[in-house]
């Protein structure tokens, strides 16, 4: 089998072989399918802001996790149960959350910043929307 990072949620997927934090395990973890039950640092509570925002005329909430003090993770929210044409939007948001967390745990705050804006096509468009709550961290 061959060796493959430690799937660690603080330094997400990067290191050769191991975590780069203090746990520091090498395993041989075969095709990765236990590497998330592999890490001991586990972020089950995270302090997070969360912000009402509107998007289009809807009203969502917006909330982002802290860890160390910095931005960790992006999530949203809406009651969408009963109204059906929001599920793509809701979908779209999801997608972009997703990515977007992903990327502030691998790249400076400023660069997923400008990655944002420049997705950004008017104002309080999505990626607009997410920039600038971002901001409040620099």
């Amino acid at each position: 089998m061959s060796e493959l990072p430690i799937n660690c949620n603080i330094c997400a997927f990067f290191g050769e072989n191991k975590c780069l934090h203090d746990h520091g395990l090498k395993i041989d973890v075969g095709d990765g399918s236990i590497l998330p039950d592999r890490c001991p640092i586990k972020e089950d509570v995270l302090d997070a802001k969360r912000f009402k925002v509107q998007y289009r005329t809807e009203n969502f909430y917006l909330m982002i996790t802290e860890l160390e003090g910095k931005p960790w993770e992006v999530f949203v929210e809406h009651a969408v149960s009963g109204k059906y044409d929001l599920q793509y939007m809701m979908s779209a948001w999801d997608t972009a959350t997703r990515f977007i967390s992903r990327d502030l745990k691998r790249e400076p705050l400023e660069s997923t910043i400008k990655q944002l804006e420049k997705a950004s096509r008017q104002k309080n468009d999505l990626p607009y929307i997410i920039a600038n709550k971002l901001k409040e961290w620099l």
